[in-house]
């Protein structure tokens, strides 16, 4: 698979435990703080998660694009589409040979 070095691994579990540890801390319900910031310990996480995954989404299919099966079946569409632009020429000209040999 792929390896996430420590530093990362440990500064995101810090960063997904902070709110708890801040809650823990003060000892009351946490109701007493501002609004903006129980707001953004609220969707924080929930942020930071969506840009792991949207990195690690966009980091796997930039991979997918360069393996050599992908290449492969590229190449495969585009010899097929030029074998089709002559299959097509070449009905084209047996329609107006047909059509010059009619009476």
């Amino acid at each position: 698979m792929f390896k996430i070095p420590r530093s990362f691994m440990t500064v995101g579990f810090g960063l997904l435990v902070a709110p708890i540890a801040a809650l823990a801390e003060t000892n009351d319900d946490g109701s007493s703080g501002h609004k903006l910031s129980d707001l953004l310990w609220g969707i924080g996480p929930f942020l930071v998660l969506g840009v792991l995954f949207w990195f690690f989404f966009i980091r796997q299919i930039r991979k997918q694009q360069t393996s050599p099966l992908v290449k492969r079946q590229q190449e495969y569409l585009t010899r097929h589409e030029q074998h089709m632009e002559r299959m097509e020429q070449l009905h084209e000209r047996i329609a107006k040979a047909l059509e010059k040999d009619k009476p």
